[in-house]
């Protein structure tokens, strides 16, 4: 089976829920301690008792993507996966000014 992925225009598609599911054993416990001179922070990959289950709920063309632009695949006019990019014009010119 062939899939086409598509633009996603904005008009259409903003609000759009995309869930992300992941399924996981580990994690990283991360401790940051005070010292005289500064911090110390100790990242620590640990074990799970048994697995865990992430599900993250995202929207297309959020507000705060000013320069958002998306793709997507569509089978049976479902949307079964998408992918969205932004510029992000302010960090790029800061970076550029050393802010």
């Amino acid at each position: 089976m062939e899939y086409e992925i598509i633009h996603l225009p904005k008009e259409t598609w903003k609000g759009t829920v995309i869930a992300s599911k992941y399924t996981t054993d580990k994690y990283y416990d991360v401790k940051v301690n005070n010292e005289d001179n500064g911090y110390i922070v100790e990242i620590e990959k640990k074990s799970f008792p048994e697995p865990t289950t992430k599900i993250l709920n995202d929207k297309l063309y959020e507000e705060h993507w000013e320069n958002a632009y998306a793709w997507g695949v569509l089978l049976n006019d479902e949307l079964v996966g998408a992918m969205e990019t932004d510029q992000e014009l302010w960090s790029e010119n800061n970076r550029a000014l050393g802010i």
